[in-house]
């Protein structure tokens, strides 16, 4: 029988390491706090997800979202191993916050048509080394600090759609592509 889930949050989950959702057509808020071992975390067609929260994860390497076209908050706090965020087909996305996440080296934001992010302020990410936005026309402030292997920036908009970037900042960070 089919379960109409809108809330799943999960609290001290010593043993899970690996957590894939799919098709869940009802699920609003996912939270996971306090999960030691969980690697890697895939979202697949989640319709209805508007917040996602992860707090303390410290062993999560991947985290990968796809068709959550309702989401609009993102926020990773304390997972210090994550290495690859990416995100695919979140237009709505707004508010992307990442605390303590010094591992990451690539992050990818992709939507179609667009994605609505406006802020994006990415501190301390000492060890990213490519970061890709990609129709991301609503954009008004980026804004990266200490970046130092940051590599390749990669910003790509849709031809047509007005860009609205008015602050772009790069401090202590190396680009060379």
């Amino acid at each position: 029988t089919y379960i109409p889930l809108t809330v799943l949050t999960l609290t001290a989950c010593p043993q899970l390491t690996v957590l894939t959702l799919t098709a869940c057509p009802k699920l609003t808020v996912l939270t996971l706090t306090a999960c030691p071992k969980l690697t890697v975390l895939t979202l697949t067609a989640c319709p209805k997800l508007t917040v996602l929260t992860l707090t303390a994860c410290p062993k999560l390497t991947v985290l990968t979202l796809t068709a959550c076209p309702k989401l609009t908050v993102l926020t990773l706090t304390a997972c210090p191993k994550l290495t690859v965020l990416t995100l695919t087909a979140c237009p709505q996305l707004t508010v992307l916050t990442l605390t303590a996440c010094p591992k990451l080296t690539v992050l990818t934001l992709t939507a179609r048509p667009k994605l609505a992010l406006t802020v994006l302020t990415l501190t301390a990410r000492p060890k990213l080394t490519v970061l890709t936005l990609t129709a991301c026309p609503k954009l008004t402030v980026l804004t990266l600090t200490a970046c130092p292997k940051l590599t390749v920036l990669t910003l790509t908009f849709i031809c047509g759609i007005s860009f609205l970037l008015n602050a772009f900042e790069l401090i202590s960070c190396v680009v060379t592509r």
